[in-house]
């Protein structure tokens, strides 16, 4: 996990709409290594969103330690 200079080592997700096994929409998440992780990840949902015709929301959240989730400004 990287570290934030005096912020501690932060944690990053990727929040998205997906499909569940019945075809309904529903919200998910995964995890990542680090931002550079997190942008690959955005972008292939990205691509799996149009193919199936979801809204295109895949956004890039962090924290460090128990802090709350925020999103990562200015990516979406």
């Amino acid at each position: 996990m990287p570290e934030i200079a005096g912020l501690g080592v932060a944690q990053f997700q990727v929040r998205y709409t997906c499909l569940d096994s019945e075809g309904d929409q529903q919200a998910g998440s995964d995890p990542v290594e680090g931002i550079a992780d997190a942008h690959l990840e955005c972008a292939r949902i990205l691509e799996y969103q149009e193919r199936w015709d979801l809204p295109t929301d895949a956004s890039i959240w962090w924290r460090t330690g128990a802090s709350p989730w925020q999103r990562w400004g200015g990516v979406r």
